[in-house]
């Protein structure tokens, strides 16, 4: 009789597997549970540095500060210079008070004996430094020149050296990208030399790099004041301000009329340049634009309106001696091309006149397509003129 022999055990790689993915799972739970008082206690480290660096700076400021609006403190007193060890001296080397005669109906009028201690303090207290005596102040202050030294906090300062310091403290600042401190170091510096150029410079500048242009604007102008004797302070004043005023023309070129944007603007006009002569005649280069891509636009639809104004110190004019020429062939906008009419103007008529400002309109079958004015309150003030004929090319 055979024995059966029971068939051996054969384990199930899945189940295997399956065991070790959930150890390893167990595994990476209590790593990452263990790793939490870690990270908190890090991010709790950095944000104590960065609340410590705040605070930092705040008191920076807040002494900064302090000394700007106190600027006549008193100093706290150096601790007085221990006095050196006298030797004994024998009471008996004491001379005695001598007696003064009597005074007159009374008795004789007897001198205390001096103490040691008065004694000593007065043989080892060093005597106090002079102090510079300043100029008496006199009735006019221009009659003065400008100081070149100061007392400030018990101590003579000398202007120049420190404005010049703290300019370059504001740099360094202003280079870290902290413009507070910046703005902080240029107004102590200021406060010692209003009318330094180049603190005032620095100072306008500053207020630019921060959107300030109204303030900056006005230390550029009180640059531009001193003259040529503010050095490369004034050079650069004068710049800005050309940059203001160019600004300000595009903007207000940019702007024309306010009913602009409600136009249909199937014509319309590329921004104008507009070129004064030394006579005072005017000439111009104006481009019409078509929004049409595709049809053409006939010139027997066109009217254009060119005005060209004066103006004396009571009245606006307007220029009647304006030509006109059309600088491109044929006059279709076909495609979307634009086209070109030189302008010309005549110097102002009368005395006292002056080149003012323009308006341009063109029109489409009657319909207002564009318009622009310069200044823009022209298309206010001239809102009806009949358009002139347009001129035709040769």
């Amino acid at each position: 009789m055979e024995a059966i022999l029971p068939a051996p055990r054969v384990k199930d790689p899945l189940w295997k597997m399956t065991l070790w993915l959930v150890v390893l799972f167990i595994s990476a739970q209590v790593v990452w549970l263990g790793s939490i008082p870690f990270f908190r206690h890090t991010v709790k480290v950095e944000t104590r540095l960065a609340v410590d660096s705040v605070n930092r700076k705040k008191n920076i400021e807040a002494r900064i500060r302090d000394l700007e609006t106190k600027p006549g403190a008193e100093p706290v007193p150096p601790p007085a210079p221990v006095a050196p060890a006298l030797p004994r001296v024998a009471l008996d080397s004491i001379p005695e008070t001598p007696v003064l005669p009597a005074q007159a109906g009374g008795a004789p009028e007897l001198r205390p004996l001096p103490s040691l201690r008065a004694e000593t303090a007065k043989l080892s207290t060093p005597p106090a430094p002079a102090t510079p005596e300043l100029p008496a102040a006199q009735s006019s202050m221009g009659d003065l020149p400008a100081p070149s030294t100061r007392l400030s906090l018990g101590k003579v300062v000398d202007i120049p050296a420190e404005v010049e310091k703290l300019s370059k403290e504001a740099r360094e600042f202003r280079a870290m990208g902290d413009f507070a401190l910046a703005r902080v170091k240029l107004k102590e510096a200021l406060g010692l030399q209003p009318d330094n150029p180049q603190t005032l410079s620095a100072w306008a500048s500053l207020h630019e790099a921060q959107g300030g242009k109204e303030e900056a604007r006005k230390t550029w102008e009180k640059i531009m004041l001193m003259g040529t004797r503010a050095g490369t302070a004034y050079e650069l004043a004068k710049a800005s301000i050309a940059r203001y005023e160019d600004e300000e023309a595009a903007q207000a070129r940019s702007n024309y009329s306010r009913k602009r944007a409600s136009l249909p603007r199937l014509l319309f006009f590329a921004p104008v340049k507009v070129e004064t002569l030394a006579n005072g005649s005017r000439q111009a280069q104006i481009e019409i634009k078509s929004s049409l891509r595709v049809s053409a636009i006939s010139a027997r639809d066109l009217r254009l309106q060119i005005l060209f104004f004066d103006a004396d110190d009571n009245q606006i004019h307007n220029n009647r001696s304006v030509g006109a020429e059309w600088q491109t062939h044929p006059l279709n906008w076909s495609n979307g091309d634009s086209e070109t009419i030189q302008v010309r103007v005549g110097a102002p008529e009368g005395t006292g006149r002056r080149p003012y400002g323009y308006i341009l309109r063109v029109l489409q079958r009657d319909e207002l397509q564009d318009e622009i004015a310069d200044p823009p309150h022209l298309a206010d003030d001239f809102p009806s003129a009949t358009p002139e004929p347009t001129p035709t090319p040769n």
